[in-house]
């Protein structure tokens, strides 16, 4: 390093630290990425930050994290503008997607009233089997 005498000891404190307990020195792009976009969430964030990041291929590392973070109920979204210069400006956000996990998945919901009917419709019915002795 420079400033350093041979054979001296340097620190260096300019590193970039995944987190404390971490054996690895530096982030990898998909980390440095995912934490830029949770720092972010929820805000749309243009390509230019992105690419400040240092991260080569960044569309790769994109579908990286849509893999990883799909499953646990997030999204990726992207919006591309064509500017009148000829330009094409891309920001990219990242949003909550709750999965549905109900069993009425997909079916509209009732009103009380339609649920208190339909209750009252099926106690009010005649029975479908006849007793025989």
């Amino acid at each position: 390093m420079r400033g350093s005498k041979p054979g001296q000891n340097v620190e260096r404190t300019d590193w970039t630290y995944m987190d404390t307990c971490s054996t690895k020195p530096f982030l990898t792009q998909r980390e440095k990425l995912r934490a830029l976009m949770f720092s972010r969430e929820g805000q749309w964030i243009p390509l230019p930050d992105v690419q400040a990041l240092g991260i080569a291929q960044h569309g790769a590392r994109f579908k990286e994290l849509r893999s990883e973070l799909e499953p646990q109920g997030y999204r990726i979204e992207n919006k591309m503008e064509h500017g009148t210069d000829g330009i094409v400006r891309s920001w990219y956000m990242l949003t909550r997607s709750t999965p549905i996990r109900s069993l009425s998945a997909g079916k509209p919901s009732k009103s009380w009233d339609e649920i208190v009917r339909e209750r009252d419709e099926k106690l009010n019915a005649a029975p479908c089997f006849e007793l025989v002795p």
